[in-house]
């Protein structure tokens, strides 16, 4: 039905979502890393969000900016949208992110039910090999 070229897309663009949302999960349940470092400090956008910025090591610099764009997709996503419904200029943050999702979530469900699929068949064909109907 689709291409090899769709196909690859829809894998990277929703192992990409899950990969995000998963980051953020870690972060916001643990997040030691970059939370404890002591040159890692929060920086605040207005009032409420809070991004983060990081010294050396160059590990923890990329692991914030990873988190960073991962707490734009998701976490403060609905208050970016506000504020592009308020001033048009915010449309090119805003723009981004609607279409990260609008693209992500049908790709992630894709590769949610395909990984579910392959294991269900594999599941069913090491239960056919163990009972000798391989």
């Amino acid at each position: 039905m689709f291409g090899p070229v769709v196909r690859l897309i829809a894998w990277g663009a929703g192992s990409s979502y899950i990969s995000t949302w998963a980051m953020l999960f870690w972060f916001m349940t643990d997040g030691a890393f970059i939370r404890a470092n002591p040159s890692c400090d929060p920086v605040l956008l207005w009032d409420t969000l809070a991004f983060w910025s990081c010294g050396e090591p160059a590990l923890a610099v990329t692991l914030a900016n990873m988190i960073n764009v991962a707490l734009a997709l998701t976490l403060w996503a609905p208050a970016f949208l506000a504020i592009a419904l308020n001033d048009p200029a915010g449309w090119v943050i805003a723009l981004p992110i609607l279409v990260t999702h609008l693209v992500g979530l049908p790709s992630a469900a894709f590769v949610a039910l395909r990984l579910g699929l392959g294991l269900w068949r594999l599941s069913h064909f090491s239960a056919n090999l163990i009972a000798g109907r391989a």
